[in-house]
């Protein structure tokens, strides 16, 4: 793998975890509907970092995909569900047990059985911000088939994975709602059976890592790339002040205006000249290797400061301030974390 390759994974991973910490830091104010222009950054803050869950998801694409180049398939699914499965496990109980005497948002009863235990984890009803690993696991599923279709039919102008992305664009993310638009009910029977959940963006993480494309295509993805973000942040602010609450129709992660932002910072950070910053590389690759952990972590030092603190959710310079403090506070307990022996294990 090319450096300028591993360069823009790794930045691409590293921004999206910080973009990840950025929405939880404002997400108080956010999901608090009220008119102000405190609710309005707030909104524009979280549209601008939502391309976090999806390049996720893409970068699995462009790592795995090819994945029997290195191992078998039972390799290959021993290796996610260890690195994965444990991890999520454990930090599920760790978030019930803060859940319970921290938060007080459960109770002992809802865990008090091994089938209510099981109920908990496997839903997500701690921290809903695992709701990721469930969605991950199901990717895990999909990849020993899909990348089972040969490397030379996949991508181009009728490639297997071209045909897929087209069809789960048009049926899942842009015909729903255009149909929607015009008061028609989009019949759920024509979308992609194939392109469920976020599969739409591994098929694109490996589809854009392997792709070459000339400048002016580039800069059209870029310029559909900034409208989709304005026209999800202005819409999604027209119709929220309208409804005097936070209208979600234009926003979720396999919606159009997503997935065209997306595509752009992923376009954007691919085709960026990382060679030329090769200090500024070996940090990114430091802070890369820190991501999931900073994911699992992440929520302990927003609650430890905003409690110890009193500090107030709304407030600016929390929203700013606070992404940085929990940012680096996650990465220096991951890095320690993982130096020690069983527990490195826990947070890879």
């Amino acid at each position: 793998m090319s450096k300028k390759r591993v360069g823009y994974f790794d930045a691409l991973n590293v921004v999206s975890c910080i973009a990840v910490v950025t929405m939880h830091v404002n997400g108080t104010s956010l999901y608090t509907f009220h008119h102000s222009v405190s609710w309005l950054s707030s909104l524009f803050i979280d549209c601008l970092c939502y391309f976090a869950v999806p390049v996720f998801f893409m970068l699995t694409g462009a790592t795995l995909m090819d994945y029997r180049k290195r191992y078998n398939t039972y390799e290959f699914i021993k290796k996610r569900f260890s690195r994965t499965m444990i991890p999520f496990l454990f930090w599920s109980v760790v978030a019930i047990v803060w859940c319970v005497l921290a938060l007080k948002c459960l109770k002992w009863s809802d865990v008090s059985s091994p089938i209510k235990l099981i109920n908990v984890i496997f839903n997500v009803r701690a921290f809903n911000i695992y709701y990721f690993f469930i969605d991950l696991f199901a990717v895990y599923l999909c990849i020993p088939v899909l990348g089972i279709i040969p490397s030379q039919k996949r991508i181009g102008k009728k490639g297997v994975f071209t045909y897929l992305i087209l069809y789960t664009f048009l049926s899942r993310s842009l015909l729903p709602v255009l149909f929607s638009i015009i008061g028609i009910d989009w019949n759920q029977s024509l979308n992609n059976p194939l392109g469920g959940g976020y599969i739409i963006f591994v098929l694109l993480g490996y589809y854009l890592a392997n792709t070459q494309m000339e400048l002016k295509v580039r800069r059209v993805i870029y310029l559909f790339g900034v409208i989709a973000l304005f026209f999800q942040f202005g819409i999604t602010a027209y119709l929220s002040f309208r409804d005097n609450s936070i209208n979600a129709t234009y926003r979720g992660y396999t919606n159009f205006p997503t997935v065209i932002y997306a595509v752009a910072i992923f376009t954007a950070f691919k085709y960026f000249k990382w060679e030329n910053y090769e200090k500024f590389n070996s940090t990114i690759m430091q802070l890369s290797g820190a991501s999931f952990g900073v994911y699992l972590i992440h929520k302990y030092p927003i609650y430890v400061l905003c409690y110890i603190f009193s500090i107030n959710e709304f407030s600016t310079a929390w929203r700013i301030g606070g992404i940085f403090l929990t940012y680096g506070l996650s990465v220096i307990i991951v890095k320690l974390l993982q130096k020690i022996p069983y527990v490195n294990k826990l947070i890879p």
